[in-house]
């Protein structure tokens, strides 16, 4: 199995759990970095049937016709051309082998809350290559690579942050921490102040609801 941009192990360690040591499971990510601190864990964990190795998803360094599955969670999105990387992971797929990914669907109320409040200090890039949002689109990416069985699943999920502060804390663990790094001390102190009141009036007391929706694409190479 390759999963592809491991990061820091999410969908890897469970691959590896699935497989067994009968199995081999190869992590690929393109920072250096993040390969040396997975690595960490996977000796700690002592799983020797996983291999990390530092790799443009573009430009996998792998024979054809290798993998049995490729999974890429919540990566696809980032790379430059999707529709290169979708072509190589279909190369080094087997006759018969099965591509999973995911996606984030359409944004939540604090996806929109946080994104509105920061286009008022100014105008931010976004580290998101190519927004792959509904399962329209998702359905055309895949499809374009010539991969076959298409199927899309859509999944929503509710996730509750105890408090405000939790929540903006989780924004420097995702894509939108690119986009903060953007502002200055004073901009981020201003945002910060702004949108914790706003989060804090959608607490009913339960905490700070969440509504995540997904999206999950498989396919098949014939």
């Amino acid at each position: 199995m390759l999963d592809v941009a491991t990061g820091k192990g999410a969908v890897l360690f469970s691959l590896a759990e699935a497989v067994g040591p009968s199995g081999k499971v190869v992590g690929i990510d393109i920072s250096q970095q993040m390969i040396n601190e997975t690595s960490k864990e996977v000796l700690e964990r002592n799983i020797p049937w996983i291999e990390l190795q530092c790799m443009d998803a573009e430009r996998l360094d792998f024979p054809d016709n290798y993998f049995d599955f490729v999974f890429c969670g919540f990566a696809l999105f980032f790379l430059p051309s999707i529709h290169t990387a979708l072509s190589e992971f279909k190369r080094v797929l087997k006759s018969g082998g099965m591509l999973v990914v995911s996606t984030w669907g359409e944004d939540s109320k604090l996806d929109t809350l946080i994104n509105e409040e920061m286009k008022k200090y100014c105008n931010t890039n976004s580290l998101i290559a190519t927004p792959l949002w509904s399962e329209k689109e998702l359905h055309k990416a895949i499809q374009e690579s010539g991969l076959n069985n298409i199927q899309i699943f859509k999944e929503s999920k509710l996730f509750v942050h105890r408090t405000a502060e939790e929540w903006w804390d989780s924004l420097w663990s995702h894509a939108t921490r690119a986009k903060l790094e953007q502002l200055s001390a004073e901009q981020i102190a201003n945002l910060h102040k702004q949108v914790l009141e706003n989060a804090n009036n959608l607490d009913k007391g339960q905490g700070i609801a969440e509504d995540l929706e997904v999206f999950y694409g498989i396919a098949q190479k014939a």
